[in-house]
């Protein structure tokens, strides 16, 4: 288990997660980190679903506790993308398979997915020349997730509105799937 990145301290682990994570020690640590920053870090996340008084004062909390905590994991999750970048004890490799871990998380918001895909390609571009891996920014790839398919457009700046007419075209696509199609 690696240290928060953020504050060093101890990552505390999770049965839990650890079995929905069974194969994938990546989006485990990824999880595990997002779940220590929702409450070691952002205070006013406990704050606002322990006290009814707190929670009405919150105007993130008014669309209710399920939404809030998607909004507040998936700032913790920009911030580990962040903190991963700038970190110089955690090697490219690892770095870049935390990141793609951030995909296996449920409710990616559009900001999270274009940071995500801005950071793998700095750290790709960085780590190109060692590897010599070919690698196009306009490919997209469909992710798996259980029975959900997010679609993350793999966009770099000028191509961030192509997110959106490609997740359209894959709730078409799910619409039009024939019955009894496995994945």
């Amino acid at each position: 288990m690696l240290p928060c990145p953020i504050c060093n301290g101890e990552i505390n682990e999770s049965e839990y997660l650890r079995h929905v994570f069974l194969d994938d020690d990546y989006a485990y640590w990824v999880a595990c980190f997002v779940t220590h920053t929702r409450h070691q870090h952002v205070r006013y996340y406990d704050r606002s679903w322990k006290v009814p008084a707190y929670a009405e004062k919150n105007p993130e909390y008014a669309d209710g506790h399920e939404a809030f905590k998607a909004k507040v994991n998936n700032r913790a999750k920009r911030n580990l993308i962040r903190a991963l970048v700038k970190s110089r004890t955690v090697k490219d490799q690892d770095k870049i398979n935390l990141i793609k871990a951030v995909i296996k998380m449920q409710h990616n918001d559009k900001e999270t997915l274009i940071l995500r895909r801005k950071m793998l390609d700095k750290l790709r571009h960085k780590t190109n020349s060692r590897y010599e891996k070919s690698y196009n920014p306009k490919e997209y790839e469909l992710v798996y997730v259980g029975n959900d398919v997010n679609l993350l457009a793999e966009v770099d700046k000028k191509y961030a509105v192509e997110f959106e007419l490609f997740e359209n075209r894959i709730r078409q696509a799910r619409i039009d799937e024939p019955v009894g199609v496995k994945r």
